[in-house]
């Protein structure tokens, strides 16, 4: 239950309902989680804004026929606009970073999600991938600020926990056993 001494991290009701109005003029945003708690339907109605607002930014992104090198400045240049105030190089880089795990977890999510009861190769490999590649990140996300040596020069993985790379390799080995047995082929 929401906290009603503190207030709202999101936006007002009416302001995401207009807001989904403008990304999505066929949808009725009052029909989205009608009769919930309002902390309940903001949320629903971010989730549904995020998901309008990528694709609409992906299909604006394939017609702009934008480089994979622009669309990445692209998006570091709006995780440090995300800051309240002016970010070090140090905060921004934090900052992405919170966002790809947090968009990999919503991935793996939708792939069991997809998947559902009945196992697939392709599938449970590609949350044993994405549980990996989300373990690297957030090792690479703790490990920071990388701490100085004696001479002054950063450290390197050598100090980075390791029990996150170690069960980041357990998942991408599995990912290839499963698609192994998939393909009849012997690991490599």
């Amino acid at each position: 239950m929401p906290n009603p001494t503190v207030r709202s991290p999101s936006p007002a009701t009416v302001d995401l309902e207009a807001a989904l109005c403008l990304l999505a003029p066929g949808v009725d945003p009052t029909a989205i989680a009608a009769g919930r708690a309002d902390e309940v339907r903001r949320t629903e109605l971010l989730a549904h804004l995020a998901t309008r607002a990528t694709h609409a930014r992906d299909r604006a992104e394939r017609h702009a026929a934008m480089r994979i090198n622009d669309i990445t400045d692209l998006h570091l240049r709006a995780a440090a606009a995300l800051q309240d105030s002016p970010a070090d190089s140090r905060t921004v880089f934090l900052a992405t970073i919170r966002l790809q795990i947090v968009q990999l977890v919503i991935v793996n999510h939708l792939v069991l999600a997809l998947r559902g009861a009945q196992q697939h190769p392709i599938a449970d490999a590609c949350v044993a991938s994405l549980d990996a590649v989300t373990e690297l990140l957030r090792a690479w996300h703790d490990s920071q600020p990388v701490p100085l040596d004696t001479t002054g020069s950063a450290t390197t993985g050598e100090r980075v926990k390791l029990a996150p790379r170690l069960l980041a390799v357990q998942r991408l080995s599995y990912a290839q056993q499963i698609l192994s047995r998939a393909t009849n082929q012997p690991p490599q």
